[in-house]
């Protein structure tokens, strides 16, 4: 995962991890611990959730998030 990019992408759409980790349905503690692992341990629905949110293309979900 590009942590970078997604961090990049959510300060564009003014996305804050708050939100974020609401609507993935964790606390931010978990997001940030999951950055933190370079991404590693999101599942399929927290990626899809990142991808919606983020309003990420197909393309974009592939660079940013595989």
């Amino acid at each position: 995962m590009n942590i970078q990019k997604v961090t990049e992408r959510m300060e564009e759409k003014n996305i804050s991890v708050p939100m974020m980790s609401k609507e993935m349905g964790i606390n931010p503690s978990t997001w940030y611990r999951k950055i933190k692992n370079n991404g590693d341990g999101f599942t399929v629905l927290e990626l899809q959730i990142i991808k919606r949110v983020c309003e990420l293309s197909e393309q974009e979900a592939l660079d940013f998030l595989l």
